[in-house]
């Protein structure tokens, strides 16, 4: 009798810690895992860090996060405030973890000119407009790397200027006036073998060294409209957003639609959150305003901010800041 109650307690507390466990599993499910259902495209500036923060997300970078240049692999990079970046991440247990990383640069060269009363300057026939505190005016010879984004016109709004090499010329942008073997981005005139392939509207990355007044191309890469490919379901995108025909818009070269009338800010870049739907099409959810917008700390603490996995660095000093500013200025808008 004693034996059997004892195989009955076993039983007893043998189901209890069994349903306890089973509790605990449940608890841990997260509506928001995005590890099996493909994650979210985040595109823009950093705004700050604890890691990096980019569209009001604060994005970990690990060591197992893959980081790329322009698209090409590095082995570390020193995160700037208006480093514009593509990052693909996923969020696990409400911890958004960045599994790609590519920092990109609308144009690297040389300053040809300075347009101080426009608050403005020209790198590879790019006009640049320094129309935030973070942004000074370079010199004229100086090599400079720009971060931004391209209103409709085809400017390039700068969120953050550092020096360059003059042996690394590269030249992003959207395709104009194709001839036999050139063709245009913005006023800036590039070469190449043979011009066949591209269409006018498509956006390319250039890179390779100036021939007289033109842009003679060493590789030339037609890119993505969505750089993230079918891997996502989400994106958080920072740009100037341009009305088409119908609900039809358009920000960093993604089509979407809006059920809604988006207001549309020419003058400034906005963020707007889109989803895609079981049909394959994109459709913007919300707009995100500045407003209480999470921007992370101006600076980085010591090592935070940093993907590193040789001791390799990349990050060249950024522009002083304009005379009577202070170096961080006001955050960008």
């Amino acid at each position: 009798m004693k034996y059997l109650r004892f195989i009955i307690v076993c039983f007893t507390l043998l189901a209890g810690c069994t349903a306890t466990q089973y509790t605990e599993l449940a608890s841990t499910s997260d509506p928001d895992d995005e590890s099996g259902i493909g994650g979210t495209g985040i595109i823009g500036a950093i705004t700050g860090f604890g890691s990096i923060f980019v569209n009001g997300v604060e994005v970990e970078t690990e060591r197992g996060t893959q980081l790329m240049v322009d698209g090409q692999r590095v082995d570390s990079f020193d995160f700037a405030r208006g480093d514009v970046v593509e990052v693909l991440a996923v969020k696990q247990r409400g911890i958004t973890r960045a599994e790609r990383v590519q920092v990109r640069h609308e144009v690297i060269g040389k300053v040809d000119q300075v347009d101080k009363a426009n608050n403005s300057f020209t790198v590879l026939g790019q006009t640049v407009i320094a129309d935030t505190q973070d942004v000074s005016l370079p010199q004229a010879g100086d090599v400079v790397q720009v971060s931004g984004f391209r209103d409709n016109t085809g400017r390039v709004h700068a969120t953050h200027v550092a020096q360059g090499r003059g042996d690394n010329l590269l030249l992003s942008g959207t395709v104009r006036t194709i001839g036999k073997d050139s063709f245009y981005i913005g006023e800036q005139k590039v070469t190449v073998g043979d011009s066949a392939s591209l269409q006018a509207g498509s956006r390319v990355r250039v890179r390779g060294q100036l021939r007289g007044n033109a842009l003679d191309a060493s590789s030339l890469t037609v890119l993505d409209a969505h750089p993230f490919g079918s891997r996502v379901q989400r994106l958080l995108v920072q740009g100037f957003i341009s009305k088409e025909a119908g609900q039809a818009y358009r920000i960093d070269g993604v089509s979407f639609t809006s059920p809604d009338t988006l207001q549309v800010r020419q003058p400034d870049p906005q963020r707007v959150e889109i989803k895609r739907s079981a049909s394959g099409e994109w459709t913007a959810t919300r707009l995100i305003g500045e407003h209480g917008l999470p921007q992370g700390r101006p600076e980085p603490r010591s090592g935070a901010g940093k993907v590193k996995r040789a001791p390799t660095r990349l990050r060249r000093p950024s522009m002083p800041p304009r005379p009577g500013m202070g170096g961080a200025g006001r955050p960008m808008r």
